[in-house]
């Protein structure tokens, strides 16, 4: 078992949000064999640029509204909502408004570098 306190992991800033790592491990006799689990903040009237990942596929658990452009379409994803990225789509992730957006993040498998922009 392992706790994992939010509060006591650091943010890594980036242009217009935060992440704080939460959970990175190999998991050498599983397929795949690593997982990543991230909590992410954007700020009010900010944004997670439009980028997509090569190798890996992400899943996002949305604690608060966001509005997302997944292949140049528009959703509007509201707290509770799962969403699942898979390789090579290209997202967005946009804070509108006054309130931050803060979702967690699944990445499988945890390749940090699988980051690319249009």
């Amino acid at each position: 078992m392992r706790l994992i306190r939010t509060s006591d992991v650091s943010d890594e800033q980036r242009s217009g949000y935060s992440i704080k790592r939460l959970f990175t491990k190999s998991l050498a006799d599983y397929s795949p064999r690593d997982i990543g689990l991230y909590q992410t903040t954007i700020r009010p009237d900010s944004r997670c640029p439009c980028h997509c990942h090569n190798k890996l596929l992400e899943i996002l658990f949305f604690h608060t509204s966001a509005v997302m452009m997944i292949n140049s379409k528009r959703y509007e994803v509201l707290p509770k909502d799962y969403v699942i990225i898979e390789a090579g789509e290209q997202h967005e992730i946009i804070a509108e408004g006054k309130e931050a957006v803060v979702l967690t993040a699944v990445k499988i498998p945890n390749i940090i570098d699988d980051r690319s922009e249009p």
